[in-house]
């Protein structure tokens, strides 16, 4: 740690680049904006909201050593070996505290001077570890008791016992002394104080001889519940992968009666109550698990709503022939991030106030459960965030919601959860981490007299998903049955499948010969083909006969269910602006009819450059600005005018790959500038970057840049 710097600006100067990286990652509130300077990095570490939402991320040993320091240094100076005697630790154990503390800005300074900042002391509020803040040394009774101990103890012992056991009741906290028998004598003998505010209190001084100098009763500076029998690491791996895939399978079977019959919503938002038990009765789930599956597929973009139907995306199409491992970890990451519950009524599951607070609570009971806690979840996370306003309903429904998912399995972390509660949400190392213990696919079916196909575990997706277009699901489990109707099969063969083919297909994979009588249903149903078929199309697409047959063959279109219905005209049941989109992602023209839209982002859809910055990026500009040498590389002669589209997705790609890019903007005085700049961080219509011509980090308006230009 540095020493003898003068201001929190200074300490963080002198930081290392490791250091401050590693503050911009912890505390997020000093990143983002990104700081144009040292004087403002501290300015933003040392302010009020700040400062509370870094305590909100404290354990109760930061919190009490914290407080302790506050207590000790009415000042803002304190030594770490005053601090372990004050506490009547280990000072190697408050070391180790202190020193995250100071990683996170919350003290400053070195070795025998460190400083508590002022907005720490402001949070941690006035009367710190039960003490008054205020040195009140010209107090005849505070001169007794720091310079002759004995004497003061031998004048309290003449006190009334009113007296005595009024002083005593509060000397650990709080200060301020009721208007009760006992405090005149107080008062006459100087064993008290008054504040500014007129509050009677005990002064400091006497209150920590009393008190033999502890600042606090019972200091704890390590997690209690370390002393428990932990659960086995992997104990919960296998039954947990094998909830993942079954909550996998409810999806797609909840996402298939979507395809059949579309979800309506009512004015207020809600779901009609006799349609969502329509859904839940097809399915064979529980009210509340279908909103559970709807309100994470959602959030997944695998549904959404068409006008006031809740249908099924292309993104879910897309993402169908996947792998289970990589699908399973799109809902889990999704559910990890989204920021709504299942409510007391299912229906309004997607019509309830979104709550923010939610992705940090399922953070923290992960990491919990990861930490083996599942005992006692309440007790780890109050020693774990005791700052945390979490209800014991809200941790019931997280972690009810962490088993169905397959995170944990009984309340124990499976090795989703661990992997999440390492801070870590790469959906690929997600996959890989339930990958190994996911149940073995199989595509086996034994067919029966009784019209039911059952398979002795799970089916792949593909050879499930066409057996439910034709069969009805029964029940799942340990073996899955489907059972063949008459409706089901009219139904399937009213949507263009083949009965005959479907059958030989059945057949290809049954141990059992077919039974006559699925064949006799299978050559009646199939035989009474509906002379008229409906088919739904959003979009229609014309032009020439070759063109519109090469996009319908097109395999990268394949998102958008391209169907050729003449020649030269081609249907899309994608609306028209996700078409646009994607015909101009792939380097197609299209022409608009008169008022159409421009093609924009699916809903939900996230824009490029909403990442936090690189921390490291950061503190590389703010040493280039202390360095103050402007870069004197002469800019272009000419850059080309760019439109916003274009000037967004360059300035994306060098935020996410580090580059430079010469820009001509207008400054606030209207002059056009040309500056060779760095984009740290793209958000809210600006965009913040190193400006290597000026030496300094500034933001732009993305209305002002007109012309961009690679490096």
């Amino acid at each position: 740690m540095p020493t003898r710097a003068r201001s929190l600006a200074e300490d963080l100067r002198a930081r290392d680049d490791d250091a401050l990286a590693r503050l911009l990652q912890l505390r997020p509130d000093t990143l983002r904006p990104v700081p144009r300077s040292f004087a403002d990095l501290a300015l933003r570490a040392n302010s009020g909201p700040g400062v509370v939402a870094a305590l909100d991320d404290l354990t109760a040993a930061h919190l009490g050593v914290l407080e302790a320091a506050c207590a000790l240094a009415p000042a803002g100076r304190f030594a770490v070996a005053d601090l372990a005697r004050g506490l009547d630790t280990d000072p190697d154990a408050v070391e180790v505290v202190v020193a995250d503390l100071y990683d996170r800005a919350l003290l400053w300074g070195g070795g025998d001077d460190l400083r508590v900042p002022s907005a720490v002391r402001d949070a941690m509020g006035p009367y710190p570890c039960g003490l008054d803040t205020v040195v009140r040394e010209n107090l005849p009774a505070v001169r007794l008791a720091t310079d002759d101990p004995a004497a003061f103890s031998d004048r309290l012992a003449l006190a009334p016992p009113a007296a005595r056991d009024l002083l005593l009741a509060h000397i650990w906290g709080p200060p301020t002394l009721p208007d009760v028998p006992g405090r005149d004598w107080l008062a006459d003998a100087d064993f008290m104080a008054t504040d500014e505010a007129g509050n009677v209190l005990v002064p400091r001084e006497i209150a920590l001889q009393l008190r033999r100098g502890l600042l606090a009763l019972d200091p704890v500076l390590a997690d209690p519940s370390a002393a428990a029998p932990p659960t086995q690491l992997h104990a919960a791996d296998a039954p947990a992968a094998h909830a993942a895939d079954q909550f996998l399978r409810d999806t797609d079977r909840v996402i298939q009666q979507l395809e059949r019959v579309a979800l309506g919503r009512q004015a207020n938002g809600a779901f009609p109550v006799r349609d969502l038990d329509t859904l839940a009765t097809a399915a064979g789930l529980p009210k509340e698990g279908v909103a559970l599956i709807l309100a994470v597929a959602h959030a997944a973009q695998w549904v959404d709503y068409d006008e006031d139907r809740l249908r099924p995306t292309t993104c879910y199409e897309t993402e169908f022939p996947h792998a289970v491992a990589d699908r399973w970890a799109t809902l889990a990451l999704a559910w990890y991030q989204m920021d709504r519950g299942v409510p007391r009524e299912p229906a309004r599951v997607l019509a309830a106030a979104p709550d923010p607070a939610l992705p940090a609570v399922r953070c923290l009971v992960l990491t919990g459960l990861a930490a083996g806690a599942a005992r006692d979840l309440t007790g780890w996370l109050a020693w774990f965030r005791p700052r945390a306003d979490v209800t014991g309903a809200t941790l019931a429904a997280v972690t009810a919601d962490a088993d169905a998912l397959g995170l944990c399995f009984g309340g124990v972390a499976g090795a989703g959860a661990r992997y999440l509660a390492s801070g870590a949400t790469e959906a690929r190392e997600l996959a890989a981490a339930i990958a190994p213990d996911l149940p073995e696919l199989t595509d086996r079916l034994i067919l029966q007299a009784d019209l039911t196909a059952t398979s002795l575990g799970p089916l792949h997706p593909g050879v499930e998903r066409r057996l439910g277009d034709m069969a009805e699901w029964e029940s799942g489990g340990a073996a899955t049955v489907y059972r063949f109707t008459p409706a089901g099969i009219r139904r399937a063969v009213a949507q263009g499948i083949d009965a005959t083919a479907f059958l030989d297909w059945l057949e290809s994979l049954s141990a059992t010969p077919v039974p006559q009588a699925l064949g006799v249903l299978m050559a009646d149903e199939g035989a009474a083909t509906p002379t008229l078929t409906a088919h739904s199309a959003m979009t229609v697409l014309t032009g020439a006969a070759d063109a519109i047959a090469s996009l319908a063959a097109d395999p990268s279109l394949a998102e958008l269910g391209l169907r050729e219905v003449a020649p030269g005209v081609i249907v899309s049941p994608v609306p028209l602006e996700r078409v646009s989109h994607v015909l101009l992602d792939n380097g197609h023209q299209v022409a608009l009819p008169p008022g159409s839209a421009p093609p924009v982002l699916p809903s939900g859809a996230t824009a490029a450059g909403t990442a936090a910055p690189d921390p490291r990026r950061v503190v590389r500009s703010l040493r280039g600005v202390e360095r103050g040498n402007p870069a004197t590389d002469p800019a272009p002669p000419d850059l080309a005018p760019a439109g916003p589209a274009q000037i967004h997705d360059a300035l994306a790609r060098a935020a996410a790959g580090h580059g430079q890019l010469w820009l001509t903007f207008a400054s606030e005085d209207g002059e056009r500038i040309t500056h060779l700049l760095e984009p740290l961080d793209l958000a809210a219509g600006d965009v913040c970057a190193f400006d290597h011509s000026a030496g300094e980090i500034r933001t732009i308006p993305l209305e002002r840049i007109v012309a961009i230009s690679s490096v």
